[in-house]
């Protein structure tokens, strides 16, 4: 049985994993799907025999994040900037 897939769905080739991409159109009642690789803007279409759907890992939770140890950053306070401010690469 082939998968159906939805636009927005990210998908990957069976024979080259490596490839992958996200569905951006359909045709043939999901015979062939258009698919704009990943890394480029190039749209390919692919049968739907050759798509599988790619693994997406899973995000951490922001709930999970320990806020005694987090890098808060207030925006609504105005902060001086100085030579040896550090700003990570913001500033």
């Amino acid at each position: 049985m082939m998968a159906e897939f939805e636009r927005g769905d990210i998908v990957r080739l069976r024979v080259t994993p490596q490839v992958a991409g996200q569905v951006i159109g359909e045709e043939d009642w999901g015979r062939s799907y258009l698919i704009r690789l990943h890394g480029c803007i190039e749209e390919v279409w692919f049968d739907a025999v050759e798509l599988e759907f790619y693994p997406v890992p899973p995000t951490a939770n922001a709930s999970a994040v320990d806020p005694a140890t987090a890098d808060i950053i207030d925006f609504t306070q105005a902060k001086k900037l100085r030579a040896n401010t550090k700003t990570r690469g913001a500033a």
